[in-house]
């Protein structure tokens, strides 16, 4: 930084601060796009798990309600154990839950509370099964956030890019008479930044 040099060209100085400005903003606005991933990454993982969780609880008393009913291929059908559960993706577990949703609306809610599942956990999976499927698939909102903030950090490094191109290197070339020294170190240090 060579103020007695940059006032030889005022408007360089000034496109030197906007640069320093613009650096400053993309500084700024990098973590926010991270926690703007971040948060809906959480957000999606618990809701996942718990919609695991709930599918775990039901698959095991179906199976157990259709082993004593002697419905070989429902008990078939929901014999998974944790690992299995965990191991399934999202669209995967979408399907299992449908497919879980149509076979409780099957059984009497008497018979299910007799395995365990109350009528509010059901209530509860089965809003847990909607919210998966509309949140997390639906990436809209979270994109729009996304999207606005990498679109501020493309503008701005549009806007560094058009500074140096169309301003500073093209007032750099005056320094190289009227102050050498500065001239050399700026090129130099812009050749080393820039490559």
């Amino acid at each position: 930084n060579d103020p007695e040099s940059v006032a030889k060209i005022p408007v360089f100085g000034k496109k030197m601060d906007r640069v320093s400005e613009i650096l400053t903003e993309i500084k700024t606005l990098a973590p926010e796009q991270e926690a703007i991933l971040t948060g809906i990454t959480k957000e999606k993982n618990d809701l996942v798990n718990t919609l695991r969780d709930y599918l775990y609880d039901i698959t095991g008393a179906i199976h157990s309600y259709a082993v004593d009913t002697k419905d070989k291929p429902l008990a078939d059908k929901t014999d998974y154990n944790r690992d299995e559960i965990d191991k399934i993706d999202l669209k995967g577990l979408e399907i299992l839950g449908d497919s879980m949703s149509a076979e409780l609306a099957k059984i009497k809610a008497s018979d299910l509370e007799e395995y365990g599942l109350l009528a509010e956990e059901i209530a509860d999976y089965t809003d847990t099964l909607a919210l998966t499927k509309n949140n997390v698939n639906n990436t809209d909102i979270a994109q729009i956030d996304k999207s606005a903030v990498k679109i501020k950090i493309q503008n701005l490094f549009a806007e560094l890019a058009d500074i140096k191109k169309k301003s500073i290197i093209k007032l750099l070339r005056q320094f190289e008479r009227k102050a050498p020294e500065f001239h050399f170190k700026f090129k130099a240090a812009m050749t080393l930044h820039y490559s």
